[in-house]
């Protein structure tokens, strides 16, 4: 069984409407951060593109890190998560 942002799905229709429904309900912070995302970024290169204050972007990176939009890599990168 497959979990998605809280939410259980059946087969891969289920799971693109509810990725839909959280596109749609984006913050525009968090599309933002999602169209500076083309390449992982640093935590520093994404505040000098989005010009938010790192403590706010963290916030709202966390956020993201759970509704499964992106990702913090070993490396500290982020990326965008592409299913």
């Amino acid at each position: 069984m497959n979990i998605y942002v809280g939410y259980k799905y059946r087969n891969s229709k289920d799971k693109e409407k509810i990725k839909e429904k959280t596109i749609q309900n984006l913050s525009p912070d968090e599309t933002k951060i999602l169209e500076s995302l083309i390449e992982p970024k640093t935590i520093e290169e994404l505040s000098l593109l989005t010009n938010l204050e790192i403590g706010v972007l963290k916030s709202i990176l966390t956020e993201m890190e759970l509704k499964n939009l992106i990702l913090k890599r070993l490396d500290g990168l982020f990326q965008k998560i592409n299913d």
